[in-house]
C-alpha cells in the first residue's frame, strides 16, 4: 500500500508547487503592470502610504487571494476577496481605496497622450466653427495641428514602447 500512496502524495506536491510557481507569476505579472502603468505611485500620493508598502500589502493580498480562491467564474470571488484583503494588508481603509478608485483611472502615458490630442481636436474645432476666421485664427489653427502631429507620432512610438514592454512581461511570465 505505501508504494501506491508514495507517487500519489509526488505527484500532489509536484501539483501544489505547481499551483505555487503559476501564483507566484501572476502576482508578480500584476505587480510590474501596475508598476507600468504608476498605480502605486498613484494611490500612494493620494493616501501618503510608501509606495513600497503599497506594493508589498498588493502582493500579500493577491498571493493569498489566489491561493485561497477558485479561479474560475466571472472573478467576482477574486474581487471580493481583495476589496477584504487589500485594505488589511496595506493599511489603508476601503473608503481611502475607494476614493481612490473614483478620483479617475491611472492610464498609460499612450493613453494620456490621447486626451491631450482630444482636448487639442476640441480647440480646433472650436476655431473652425467661427463664423469669420480671423488671420490669428487660422495661425492658431495651424499651429495647433502641427502640435497635434508631433503628439500623434510621439503617441504611436509610446504605445509601441507599451506594447513591447508587455510582451516582454508575458514572455518573462511564460519562462519562469
Amino acid at each position: 500500500m505505501k508504494v501506491n500512496v508514495l507517487p500519489l502524495l509526488l505527484l500532489a506536491s509536484l501539483s501544489f508547487s505547481s499551483i505555487a510557481n503559476e501564483v507566484d507569476k501572476m502576482v508578480e505579472f500584476s505587480v510590474t503592470q501596475m508598476k507600468r502603468m504608476g498605480e502605486f505611485k498613484s494611490l500612494s500620493s493620494a493616501t501618503g502610504v510608501s509606495e513600497t508598502r503599497l506594493e508589498k500589502g498588493f502582493r500579500a493580498a493577491l498571493t493569498r487571494c489566489l491561493k485561497n480562491h477558485n479561479m474560475q467564474g466571472d472573478g467576482s470571488e477574486l474581487d471580493a476577496c481583495m476589496s477584504r484583503e487589500v485594505p488589511s494588508a496595506t493599511g489603508l481603509s476601503a473608503a481611502q481605496l475607494d476614493t481612490w478608485e473614483r478620483e479617475g483611472e491611472v492610464q498609460m502615458p499612450s493613453e494620456k497622450l490621447l486626451d491631450e490630442m482630444d482636448l487639442i481636436n476640441e480647440k480646433i474645432l472650436q476655431l473652425e466653427d467661427k463664423e469669420d476666421l480671423t488671420a490669428v485664427d487660422e495661425k492658431q489653427i495651424i499651429e495647433l495641428e502641427n502640435k497635434l502631429m508631433q503628439l500623434s507620432k510621439k503617441q504611436r512610438e509610446l504605445q509601441m514602447q507599451e506594447m513591447k514592454d508587455i510582451a516582454s512581461d508575458f514572455e518573462e511570465y511564460h519562462k519562469q
